[in-house]
Formats: structure tokens, sequence, C-alpha cells
């Protein structure tokens, strides 16, 4: 993908998974697909067994 990054991200265990999203180029947006939500930050938190997918937008965050 050329202008972003296609993220899916799945936490097996019975605690909370926290990471922050980092990628090859800087993400400047972040939307979860499943709800269309943006996201305020690139840090992460999966509540057990939870799972998403992630649309990031290449570029400084905050630049859209």
């Amino acid at each position: 993908r050329e202008n972003d990054y296609l993220v899916y991200a799945c936490n097996l265990t019975s605690g909370t998974l926290e990471f922050d999203l980092k990628g090859g180029e800087e993400i400047s947006e972040l939307i979860d697909l499943r709800s269309l939500a943006s996201l305020n930050s690139n840090h992460i938190v999966l509540e057990p067994f939870q799972e998403t997918i992630l649309k990031a937008e290449k570029g400084a965050f905050g630049n859209k």
C-alpha cells in the first residue's frame, strides 16, 4: 500500500496488551476500521482476547 499501512492486531492472552504502533515511515492518522473511529495516538491498548484492524496513514502524526 503506497499511502498507508493496514494493520491487524490480536491479543491472544487473558491480560491487557499495550504497544506503540510504528512503521517504516511516520504515521499521520490511525483509523479503527471496525468502528471507523479516528485514534488520537499511536499507543494501542487491547483488552484480553480483543482484535482490531487499523488503517495507518503515512506522514507525521497529526498532519493529514
